[in-house]
Protein backbone atom coordinates (compact mmCIF):
# COMPACT_ATOMS: atom_id res chain seq x y z
CA UNK A 1 0.00 0.00 0.00
CA UNK A 2 1.70 3.04 -0.73
CA UNK A 3 1.24 6.87 1.00
CA UNK A 4 -1.28 7.67 -1.70
CA UNK A 5 -3.81 4.90 -0.32
CA UNK A 6 -2.77 5.25 3.09
CA UNK A 7 -4.07 8.96 2.48
CA UNK A 8 -7.47 8.24 1.13
CA UNK A 9 -7.85 5.31 3.33
CA UNK A 10 -7.15 8.19 6.38
CA UNK A 11 -9.77 10.76 4.87
CA UNK A 12 -11.98 8.12 4.72
CA UNK A 13 -11.95 7.14 8.33
CA UNK A 14 -11.51 10.75 9.02
CA UNK A 15 -15.18 11.75 7.65
CA UNK A 16 -16.83 8.72 9.15
CA UNK A 17 -15.55 9.23 12.60
CA UNK A 18 -16.63 13.51 11.77
CA UNK A 19 -12.84 14.59 12.48
CA UNK A 20 -11.82 17.72 11.13
CA UNK A 21 -8.63 17.37 8.87
CA UNK A 22 -6.72 20.00 10.95
CA UNK A 23 -7.18 17.36 13.54
CA UNK A 24 -4.17 14.72 12.61
CA UNK A 25 -0.43 15.81 13.71
CA UNK A 26 1.69 16.90 10.54
CA UNK A 27 3.86 13.73 8.98
CA UNK A 28 6.65 12.04 11.19
CA UNK A 29 9.91 11.76 10.13
CA UNK A 30 12.22 9.20 9.53
CA UNK A 31 14.46 10.09 12.25
CA UNK A 32 11.14 10.26 14.56
CA UNK A 33 9.36 6.97 13.47
CA UNK A 34 13.40 5.32 13.68
CA UNK A 35 13.90 6.51 17.32
CA UNK A 36 10.10 5.17 18.24
CA UNK A 37 11.03 1.96 16.52
CA UNK A 38 14.27 2.33 18.84
CA UNK A 39 11.86 2.58 22.08
CA UNK A 40 9.22 0.08 21.05
CA UNK A 41 12.11 -2.46 20.62
CA UNK A 42 10.68 -3.73 16.95
CA UNK A 43 11.13 -2.59 12.99
CA UNK A 44 7.48 -1.08 12.06
CA UNK A 45 5.77 -2.12 8.97
CA UNK A 46 6.15 -0.59 6.02
CA UNK A 47 2.39 -0.03 5.99
CA UNK A 48 2.09 1.93 9.37
CA UNK A 49 5.55 3.88 8.36
CA UNK A 50 3.23 5.02 6.15
CA UNK A 51 0.34 6.20 8.06
CA UNK A 52 3.02 7.51 9.85
CA UNK A 53 4.33 9.43 7.07
CA UNK A 54 1.18 11.09 6.49
CA UNK A 55 -0.04 11.55 9.78
CA UNK A 56 1.72 11.13 12.97
CA UNK A 57 -1.66 10.89 15.09
CA UNK A 58 -3.61 13.26 16.61
CA UNK A 59 -2.31 15.59 19.57
CA UNK A 60 -6.15 15.21 21.31
CA UNK A 61 -7.95 12.04 20.02
CA UNK A 62 -8.26 8.44 19.12
CA UNK A 63 -5.02 8.01 16.89
CA UNK A 64 -2.22 8.30 19.52
CA UNK A 65 1.09 9.98 17.90
CA UNK A 66 4.41 7.83 18.26
CA UNK A 67 4.86 9.54 21.58
CA UNK A 68 1.49 9.27 23.18
CA UNK A 69 2.08 5.58 22.03
CA UNK A 70 4.85 4.69 24.09
CA UNK A 71 3.23 6.44 26.79
CA UNK A 72 0.17 4.01 26.42
CA UNK A 73 3.01 1.27 25.79
CA UNK A 74 4.56 2.14 28.89
CA UNK A 75 1.20 2.34 30.95
CA UNK A 76 -0.47 -1.09 29.42
CA UNK A 77 3.26 -2.68 30.20
CA UNK A 78 2.45 -1.97 34.21
CA UNK A 79 -1.12 -2.90 34.24
CA UNK A 80 0.62 -6.26 32.77
CA UNK A 81 3.43 -6.13 35.56
CA UNK A 82 0.01 -5.69 38.58
CA UNK A 83 -1.05 -9.40 37.45
CA UNK A 84 1.77 -10.48 39.40
CA UNK A 85 1.06 -14.20 39.73
CA UNK A 86 2.86 -14.89 36.23
CA UNK A 87 -0.46 -15.80 34.31
CA UNK A 88 -0.06 -12.74 31.92
CA UNK A 89 3.63 -14.70 30.61
CA UNK A 90 1.24 -17.78 30.02
CA UNK A 91 -1.88 -16.21 28.50
CA UNK A 92 -2.11 -16.38 24.38
CA UNK A 93 -4.98 -14.84 22.76
CA UNK A 94 -4.19 -16.65 19.72
CA UNK A 95 -4.91 -20.18 21.12
CA UNK A 96 -7.47 -20.98 18.37
CA UNK A 97 -4.27 -19.84 16.31
CA UNK A 98 -1.45 -21.03 17.43
CA UNK A 99 1.72 -19.20 17.12
CA UNK A 100 -0.03 -16.28 15.61
CA UNK A 101 0.61 -14.14 18.86
CA UNK A 102 3.47 -14.31 21.54
CA UNK A 103 2.26 -14.77 24.67
CA UNK A 104 1.06 -11.83 27.34
CA UNK A 105 -2.21 -10.03 27.77
CA UNK A 106 0.02 -7.19 26.24
CA UNK A 107 3.69 -6.79 24.53
CA UNK A 108 5.92 -3.87 24.20
CA UNK A 109 5.78 -4.96 20.26
CA UNK A 110 2.04 -3.78 20.19
CA UNK A 111 1.83 -0.22 19.21
CA UNK A 112 -1.19 1.34 20.35
CA UNK A 113 -2.76 2.61 17.07
CA UNK A 114 -6.41 3.42 17.60
CA UNK A 115 -7.89 4.41 21.18
CA UNK A 116 -11.72 3.49 21.74
CA UNK A 117 -11.91 5.60 24.72
CA UNK A 118 -12.37 2.98 26.60
CA UNK A 119 -8.90 1.44 27.80
CA UNK A 120 -8.99 -0.38 24.85
CA UNK A 121 -6.92 -0.04 22.02
CA UNK A 122 -6.26 -1.38 18.28
CA UNK A 123 -2.37 -2.33 18.26
CA UNK A 124 -0.32 -3.03 15.33
CA UNK A 125 1.55 -6.12 16.05
CA UNK A 126 5.55 -5.58 15.20
CA UNK A 127 6.28 -8.46 17.20
CA UNK A 128 3.99 -11.26 16.02
CA UNK A 129 4.36 -15.04 16.93
CA UNK A 130 6.66 -17.85 14.88
CA UNK A 131 2.79 -18.01 12.87
CA UNK A 132 1.88 -14.59 12.71
CA UNK A 133 2.54 -11.17 10.68
CA UNK A 134 3.98 -8.34 11.29
CA UNK A 135 1.43 -5.83 11.12
CA UNK A 136 -1.46 -7.66 12.11
CA UNK A 137 -3.88 -6.29 14.54
CA UNK A 138 -4.33 -6.80 17.96
CA UNK A 139 -7.19 -5.69 19.96
CA UNK A 140 -5.88 -5.04 23.41
CA UNK A 141 -9.30 -4.90 25.82
CA UNK A 142 -9.10 -3.95 29.76
CA UNK A 143 -11.59 -6.49 30.37
CA UNK A 144 -10.07 -8.80 28.75
CA UNK A 145 -7.75 -9.18 25.65
CA UNK A 146 -9.69 -9.58 22.68
CA UNK A 147 -6.88 -11.30 19.92
CA UNK A 148 -6.30 -10.55 16.62
CA UNK A 149 -9.02 -8.18 14.46
CA UNK A 150 -7.80 -7.58 11.43
CA UNK A 151 -4.91 -10.06 9.48
CA UNK A 152 -3.09 -7.00 8.62
CA UNK A 153 -2.71 -2.86 8.35
CA UNK A 154 -3.68 -3.10 5.39
CA UNK A 155 -6.98 -4.74 5.81
CA UNK A 156 -7.47 -2.52 9.13
CA UNK A 157 -7.32 0.84 6.76
CA UNK A 158 -10.11 -0.66 4.47
CA UNK A 159 -12.33 -1.98 6.56
CA UNK A 160 -12.01 0.30 10.02
CA UNK A 161 -15.44 2.81 10.93
CA UNK A 162 -14.70 3.26 14.46
CA UNK A 163 -17.05 0.46 15.99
Amino acid sequence: MNSEDVKKHLDRITEELDFDADDWNGPATDEEIAEAEKAFGVTFPETYKQVLRVHNGMSLGEFPSLEAALEIAEELEELQEEYGDGSADSQNLSEDKPGVLKNGFYRRGWVPLYDFGTGGFDCVDCDPGPNGTAGQIVRYDPDGPQGIQYASLEEWLEEFDGS
